[in-house]
């Protein structure tokens, strides 16, 4: 096919794109409604009216399913009449699959306790349903995917294979990807089902701990006890936890609504001591990450932050203006997962102003020659792809001598 043949399509694709992003910004105080409070409650008469369009009804649950928050969107229009009976199918689709990956991720704590246990090293659980235990009020409304466990960055190697003997299996292909970015975690999956993202440290290349100064052996030792599904662990403490989601989610684009509500929980539920948030998150260097998605739950989902964080995390009345007019421009609640200035500040966010605004404007300049060359503004997803070497899941030749090195390196390095 030709250059000329294809540009026939692109008005098509222009307005299907529009369409997507008008119908995304539409729903989004209906999603944002549907996360006030501690559980979905009603939304108004003037929310309901929207789904009144079948158009715009029908776009809901694709939208949910991106946020994760489809028990929330459920609840809140469960007595709705004005729902299309379709879309409520499916948000109970998303409901059941909610439950269901609960139940696999508890399943697979239940089978890799004891074996971790048995390696007589610190181990802890975080993420995922440890929010849903100990903050959530109802622990339903937390969707999730995976189990999130850390390890002591030396047994690593030790903690895969006692897993592998109980029926685990490395998902990870792509061996020399991982040596070469120094990944912090490797993936298993459960023949039974139930994935595991097998941490040593919290963030996953050498380039972004090379930034931001996190101290996991400190984190360890600051860890609380606590029982899920009756099963002793432990997991960071609060304030650990809300400096961990705030980084995690400005790295991510931090325009998943469920990752801006877990912030909101734990601001209100679990984090008593702002002063020594504000201490941790200076001594980590991650302080206007953290400042980007605090003011981000903060304006989305009514985040508690109290009067003085913010400016206390980014001083420069500048960059608070900048960060600002562009979340105002481009709310998370409307975002739809093809990416947006927004969602590019929050990942390009860096420990001073100076470096995330040179890594903000060169990823807008990417982004813009790939509009250009690709007609599309939308994240590279080649990381998914098996057939792509920049992908985890990509299989080379050498695939075992590199898992050998990586696991070497792991156990025998500390950069």
């Amino acid at each position: 096919m030709t250059a000329g043949s294809k540009r026939p399509a692109l008005p098509t694709q222009q307005s299907a794109l529009t369409r997507v992003r008008s119908t995304a910004a539409r729903l989004g105080p209906v999603l944002t409604a549907s996360l006030r409070g501690d559980r979905p409650s009603p939304l108004e008469d003037d929310l309901s009216a929207l789904l009144h369009s079948q158009r715009v009804a029908t776009e809901l649950p694709a939208l949910a399913a991106y946020h994760r928050i489809g028990p929330w969107v459920q609840g809140a229009l469960a007595a709705q009449p004005a729902l299309p009976p379709h879309v409520a199918v499916e948000l109970r689709s998303l409901c059941d699959d909610s439950m269901a990956m609960h139940l696999l991720a508890l399943g697979s704590l239940a089978k890799l306790a004891a074996p971790l246990d048995s390696l007589g090293c610190r181990w802890l659980v975080f993420k995922g349903p440890v929010l849903a235990k100990l903050v959530y009020q109802r622990p339903d409304l937390r969707s999730y995917s995976d189990l999130d466990v850390l390890v002591e960055r030396k047994r690593l190697g030790d903690a895969v294979a006692i897993l592998e003997d109980v029926g685990f299996n490395l998902v990870d292909a792509n061996w020399a990807l991982i040596a070469s970015s120094g990944a912090g975690q490797v993936h298993l999956e459960h023949g039974a089902g139930g994935g595991v993202d097998l941490h040593w440290h919290v963030l996953f290349d050498r380039s972004t701990r090379a930034v931001f100064r996190i101290p996991v052996d400190e984190m360890v030792e600051r860890s609380r006890r606590v029982e899920l599904n009756g099963i002793p662990i432990h997991t960071f403490d609060a304030a650990d936890t809300l400096l961990h989601l705030c980084l995690h989610a400005a790295l991510e684009g931090a325009d998943r609504l469920i990752w801006l509500k877990d912030v909101e929980q734990v601001a209100r539920h679990s984090v008593s001591d702002w002063d020594e948030l504000v201490t941790r998150a200076t001594s980590w260097r991650i302080q206007l990450p953290v400042a980007v998605v605090l003011a981000r739950a903060s304006r989305t989902v009514g985040a508690p932050v109290p009067t003085g964080v913010l400016e206390a995390l980014a001083p420069g009345r500048t960059w608070r203006w900048v960060s600002d007019g562009i979340d105002r421009l481009f709310p998370a609640a409307s975002s739809h997962g093809r990416g947006n200035p927004a969602t590019l500040l929050a990942r390009s966010t860096r420990s001073d102003w100076r470096s995330t605004i040179l890594r903000f404007t060169s990823g807008l300049a990417e982004r813009l020659r790939r509009l250009v060359v690709a007609r599309s503004w939308q994240r590279d997803r080649s990381q998914w792809d098996p057939g792509s070497p920049g992908s985890l899941l990509y299989r080379s030749d050498e695939g075992e001598n590199d898992r050998a090195a990586y696991f070497d390196w792991v156990r025998n390095h500390d950069d």
